[in-house]
């Protein structure tokens, strides 16, 4: 799903900003979202005030990036800042759909961090999404096989790290071999069903298949976001998932209908309006950006994929003529749903004694090669170092000593008994689940989401069980927001938070989407444990 909205909502927070506002320390966080460097430093002086550059689109922001390479801020021995403009210029090349570019780029960037690479938190951080990013580019110019053994090195670099995951199975969905669907599944809930949305996007589609799916669980329609939460965390998920429901019950409408099942396909309709017209009251009175964000969203996604179910259920009903105007004003892109409407209006309309005009011409596919961009800002991720542990440290008790041997392979001990620790939070909810957080003033985000899945792995060991699944997932940012007399003047990134609900369980034939918690232990307790803390009990 793509939006303007994003788009609308930093127009409407960020009020006035404009390139032509450039100078030094714009041209610099306009780049790649950092401060202006100094002489004495290694120029990584963290994060810029998103005010400075937020609204700008990437065009824009090659642009600053340009500029700032012109400026002698940045000296000869900041390499590591180069090589972080120089990737952030790439993956702009990248958006505006210029690989040949982003590949010279991305080339430069990895000779300026060549004092970098082969440390093992630059090779997981910043070096997997080197990887990652000239993988999209090389395949983008049909270099998959070159591209390919890029995108296995950063999934091995970073295997519970959410983007690098779901870059790395696209592009091989997209690209090259069957993706391991079920280990992104594993780690984000919202990914269960991204092979057959693949399907949907580039391919034909099993209406009997997606029907049963579909009718299996029931219709759900989540309340609209609160501003709080449309604020904190990344806009588009936060708007995507509220309206995965709804979406749910359209493609479930459109398959019932082609499954020649027009009336329950009308009452699919009727629930899902029935619900988006109550959410349409509750945004009205919260108002604002609220009001407004709802609005797009229902007029610039919903309402067409409403009209291509109404257009299938006419077909069904043999009402050609409402049909034919549903699919004008849907106006709409190729995919599985839109190439079996077509089909299906063709088939009946040659029955036709007096067949009807022709249905406008499909607009260009909005496949998913064209939705991995989409995926290219969140590959950015910040370089880590040591440092970037410290914070798991600090948020557990030293209780290694006491806690009982977990027999790994590399010699440490489990948390015990620990429900709540300064930063981590877990408690049981009513449905049974328990709920894992984390809050991390760290600002690289893989981090903080491996760090809630390591205590998250610890729990379901606690518990006595070999795996656990993630029910819910949710990832947000935190920002620091300055305000003059109630007016916000500046909001800064400051940190993450992960929240999941999980459930141990005693097998993985429980759930084909469970987690091996010793697997995650083994894997990223060698990195967040300390050896000296452990010792022998």
């Amino acid at each position: 799903m793509k939006y303007t909205i994003v788009t609308a909502l930093a127009a409407i927070a960020v009020l006035g900003a404009s390139p032509a506002a450039a100078g030094a320390t714009a041209d610099f966080a306009g780049c790649d979202g950092m401060r202006k460097p100094r002489g004495d430093e290694d120029g990584m002086r963290g994060l810029a005030d998103l005010t400075s550059y937020h609204v700008f689109g990437p065009a824009d922001r090659l642009s600053a990036c340009n500029r700032a390479f012109a400026r002698d801020q940045l000296r000869d021995h900041q390499t590591l800042r180069r090589a972080h403009m120089l990737r952030a210029r790439a993956s702009y090349q990248l958006r505006l759909e210029n690989p040949e570019a982003a590949l010279f780029d991305l080339a430069a960037a990895r000779a300026a961090a060549s004092d970098y690479v082969g440390k093992f938190f630059f090779d997981r951080s910043m070096g997997a999404s080197l990887d990652l990013l000239e993988a999209m580019a090389l395949a983008r110019l049909d270099r998959w096989d070159e591209a390919a053994p890029l995108v296995e090195r950063a999934a091995a670099a970073r295997p519970y790290a959410l983007q690098v995951q779901r870059a790395a199975n696209l592009m091989q969905g997209v690209y090259g071999e069957q993706p391991d669907w079920d280990r992104l599944a594993a780690l984000d809930p919202g990914a269960r069903n991204l092979g057959r949305r693949m399907k949907e996007a580039g391919g034909d589609l099993d209406f009997v298949a997606l029907r049963a799916e579909l009718e299996e669980k029931p219709q759900t329609f989540p309340e609209f976001p609160a501003l709080q939460e449309l604020a904190s965390g990344d806009l588009e998920t936060v708007l995507t998932e509220w309206l995965s429901g709804y979406d749910d019950s359209v493609r479930l409408a459109f398959a019932q209908a082609a499954m020649g099942d027009p009336q329950r396909a009308s009452g699919t309709l009727a629930q899902l309006k029935t619900a988006l017209d109550a959410a349409e009251l509750e945004a009205r009175e919260a108002g604002g950006v609220q009001e407004a964000l709802f609005g797009l969203s229902r007029q610039d996604y919903l309402a067409a994929r409403i009209d291509l179910a109404e257009a299938r259920i006419a077909i069904a009903e043999d009402r050609l003529e409402d049909a034919a105007k549903w699919a004008r004003k849907a106006l709409p892109a190729e995919n599985g749903l839109t190439r079996e409407l077509y089909a299906a209006f063709d088939q009946a309309n040659e029955l036709r004694a007096e067949p009807l005009p022709a249905l406008p011409r499909l607009g260009p596919a909005n496949g998913p090669a064209a939705a991995l961009v989409e995926l290219v800002p969140e590959l950015l991720i910040i370089p880590e170092d040591e440092r970037a542990i410290i914070d798991y440290k600090k948020s557990r008790p030293d209780v290694l000593r006491t806690a009982l041997n977990a027999g790994l392979t590399f010699g440490l001990s489990l948390l015990g008994g620990v429900d709540r620790t300064s930063g981590f939070k877990s408690e049981t909810l009513d449905n049974g689940a328990i709920q894992v957080k984390y809050t991390g003033n760290t600002i690289s985000g893989p981090v903080v989401q491996e760090m809630t899945l390591l205590r998250a792995a610890e729990i379901a060991h606690e518990a006595g069980k070999s795996h656990f699944t993630i029910d819910e997932r949710q990832d947000f940012q935190r920002y620091l927001v300055s305000t003059t007399y109630g007016a916000e003047t500046g909001r800064s990134l400051s940190g993450y938070m992960t929240q999941l609900e999980i459930r141990p369980l005693e097998t993985p034939g429980e759930d084909e989407a469970a987690l091996d918690a010793r697997d995650v232990i083994e894997t990223l307790g060698g990195i967040y444990y300390d050896e000296d803390e452990a010792g022998n009990t």
